[in-house]
């Protein structure tokens, strides 16, 4: 990966509020690189509507029964096997898929046609843009061997706990269930399981008497959207190796963390 001028692909299910981040560490100059595209699988997610305020490409992934093939907005594609639902997003046909979400922790789930035509037409529009880093910002489905394969040690996820714990779905209520004090935040490597990649960058985040999961949750948002932009500061600019399942960062580690956790209240408990 270059050290400078690193192309970045966000993908983004939903209202993209850590792409946002992103968007504005990029115009501070403090991302490292530049988001060449942003993709989504949902066509009324946030995220697209971010992108393309921010002048990024916004670009639709849907099942198509057509079979997969990229594309883009304004052109006119091969077979006729891609479309435009609406200015500025591009279609990428892939087959019937079904949402993954984000697993139960682990062991993923085993491929299906779905979410093999699922990662032919990721692939395929990854291959348009070349990115040197795959962003994932809140993508609602599973990435399979074929994508990892293709960019190992070049994607990077964000969740919402101090993993290895409370990997896949709900980690916040799976914190607050589990009576722990402090929770926090993980950007990792992806791999072939859920939540199992090489661990990159934690945050802590304090869980307060009276927390439920909804304002647990944002106060870990609020921690990402610092967390996340250093974490790909730091890929992007190619200080960052990784050596098995341990990374090691080369110089000085981002000032990241939260503030301190006793200022914000109470401990739970």
């Amino acid at each position: 990966m270059p050290p400078c001028g690193c192309r970045i692909v966000v993908l983004a299910s939903g209202a993209g509020t850590n792409l946002q981040a992103l968007l504005d560490a990029e115009r501070r100059g403090r991302l490292g690189g530049r988001i060449v595209a942003v993709l989504s699988d949902r066509p009324g997610a946030g995220a697209l509507d971010r992108a393309r305020a921010a002048g990024k490409p916004a670009v639709l992934l849907r099942p198509d029964p057509g079979g997969p093939g990229p594309g883009r907005a304004g052109s006119s594609g091969a077979g006729g096997r891609w479309g435009t639902d609406r200015e500025g997003e591009a279609v990428t046909g892939a087959g019937s898929g079904s949402a993954a979400g984000c697993g139960t922790g682990g062991t993923p789930p085993a491929p299906t046609p779905g979410r093999e035509a699922w990662d032919r037409a990721i692939l395929a529009e990854l291959g348009r843009w070349r990115p040197d880093l795959v962003v994932l910002a809140g993508f609602m489905r599973i990435l399979g061997p074929a994508v990892v394969a293709a960019y190992r040690n070049r994607i990077l996820n964000v969740h919402p706990s101090l993993l290895p714990a409370f990997p896949g779905k709900d980690a916040p209520r799976q914190a607050l269930e589990h009576g722990v004090r402090i929770t926090g935040c993980t950007v990792h490597f992806v791999d072939e399981g859920v939540d199992t990649g090489p661990i990159l960058l934690q945050a802590p985040v304090p869980v307060l008497a009276g927390d439920d999961a909804e304002t647990l949750h944002r106060r870990i948002q609020a921690v990402e959207h610092r967390l996340y932009p250093a974490a790909v500061r730091l890929v992007a600019t190619g200080r960052v190796r990784v050596e098995g399942r341990r990374v090691k960062i080369l110089g000085p580690h981002p000032r990241t963390a939260s503030r301190r956790p006793g200022r914000a209240g109470p401990a739970r408990g």
